[in-house]
């Protein structure tokens, strides 16, 4: 199961769009919808430029397909869309 287009928005919402990299409330380099890493795995500098809210959204797509999977294998019953 992958999350559904209202969950992203929900994502979306509640993380706001950074443009610049900034430090999240636990302290670490953030940017775009909450990400703290880039596709290729390096992490979030203050230092970096500025991406577009095109980048962002891959971004967050990026580190979706990441928390899908640990969902995946971590519940054991079926999940219907709105509880993924």
């Amino acid at each position: 199961m992958k999350t559904s287009v209202q969950g992203l928005n929900l994502i979306k919402r509640s993380e706001g769009f950074r443009r610049y990299p900034y430090l999240c409330p636990a302290g670490v380099p953030t940017i775009g919808y909450g990400s703290t890493h880039y596709e290729n795995g390096k992490a979030v500098k203050l230092s970096d430029p500025p991406i577009s809210e095109e980048t962002a959204v891959e971004l967050l797509a990026g580190t979706l397909t990441q928390y899908e999977k640990a969902v995946t294998l971590s519940v054991s019953r079926v999940l219907q869309q709105h509880e993924y």
